[in-house]
């Protein structure tokens, strides 16, 4: 599964930036890293033996993960780039490749 969404992140970078879609890709990363900031906190909470913080800090990560990639990321990043761009600009190849990692990634999210 690491493999995929890795293998899914690094393509979504690429062609967006490519294919003149910097926007959303920008969108898609800090999106993600968002909730990351709480995570890390929590990781060093944890390695300094600040148990209560580490677990208020791990419930900020959890309700952020949950707002940012399974609330924010498919309502308003995904539904975008699936049907704004398309009235915008039109279906092309590659806009099919970036919509199809989008999925693939929306799904790896609901799997975690």
């Amino acid at each position: 599964i690491m493999f995929v969404h890795h293998l899914a992140t690094i393509l979504l970078i690429t062609f967006s930036y490519t294919n003149n879609m910097l926007r959303a890709g920008t969108l898609v990363m800090c999106v993600h890293d968002a909730s990351d900031i709480f995570l890390e906190a929590a990781k060093l909470a944890n390695y300094a033996k600040y148990q209560r913080l580490c677990d208020g800090l791990f419930v900020l990560f959890s309700f952020s993960f949950f707002l940012t990639r399974l609330v924010i990321f498919p309502f308003w990043i995904v539904y975008s780039v699936l049907f704004d761009s398309w009235e915008i600009m039109g279906p092309y190849r590659a806009w099919w490749l970036l919509n199809g990692l989008l999925l693939v990634l929306q799904t790896l999210h609901v799997i975690w």
